[in-house]
């Protein structure tokens, strides 16, 4: 876990006290660089192809995903953003932003007359981003998500020989699927001016695997009584 916050508190230092001017783009990967060990970064849990696994900068997508939330929240354009291949903990289902360098990254466009300017920090339990920039007053940005649909992880048995009958034992317990779509309203003076269909994301559900005890071999037949001969008169 101190790994996974000395990751943050880099990505942090690295992004808090960028200035972003009108019609630039901000991208994440180009701000915080390579995640190496080079560069001051530690192996935390990351996640391969749904599965958790140590990883060289592991943590630093709660920061990219606090970043996008802020840019969305600040009628940012986002240019580019991929979801995790599960949820995560720290963000509503749909509101994720992965990164990886350098094939996946975070991008967005100032849409202000004006710069903005980001601060980034991180708390006891928390990633705080905050932008900085002029606001027009009586406009306010809300996100809503819609047709939420949660899917049942399915289930594959695989069978072992170690295993004693009636003892199955859960190798990986599996994840359920989710498809939502997030969409972004403005409103100035309460009259709704912008809704925008943000993303539609899917996760895949990831399989419950569940080991069971080789099937017991059938106990042989018996054979089959021998024909008799009829009596003689």
């Amino acid at each position: 876990m101190r790994s996974r916050t000395h990751n943050l508190r880099i990505a942090c230092r690295e992004i808090s006290g960028t200035l972003v001017k009108p019609r630039e783009v901000f991208s994440y990967n180009k701000v915080v660089g390579p995640r190496l060990k080079e560069y001051g970064f530690r192996d935390a849990p990351i996640f391969v192809e749904g599965q958790v696994e140590p990883g060289t900068g592991g943590g630093v997508c709660q920061v990219s995903t606090t970043v996008y939330n802020a840019a969305l929240l600040a009628d940012m354009k986002i240019l580019r953003r991929s979801h995790h291949s599960r949820p995560v903990v720290y963000a509503p289902v749909g509101r994720d932003a992965t990164v990886a360098y350098p094939a996946l990254d975070l991008r967005f466009r100032n849409t202000c007359d004006s710069p903005i300017y980001i601060i980034a920090s991180v708390g006891k339990r928390t990633v705080d981003v905050t932008i900085l920039g002029s606001v027009e007053d009586g406009r306010k940005v809300s996100l809503v998500s819609a047709g939420h649909r949660v899917f049942g992880a399915p289930v594959t048995r695989k069978t072992r020989d170690d295993l004693k009958p009636g003892k199955p034992v859960v190798v990986r317990k599996g994840l359920a699927g989710h498809s939502i779509s997030t969409y972004r309203i403005v409103t100035l003076n309460g009259k709704v001016v912008k809704r925008e269909l943000l993303s539609s994301d899917y996760y895949r559900a990831q399989a419950r695997v569940v080991a069971v005890p080789k099937p017991a071999p059938a106990p042989p037949a018996e054979p089959a009584p021998a024909p008799t001969s009829p009596a003689s008169p």
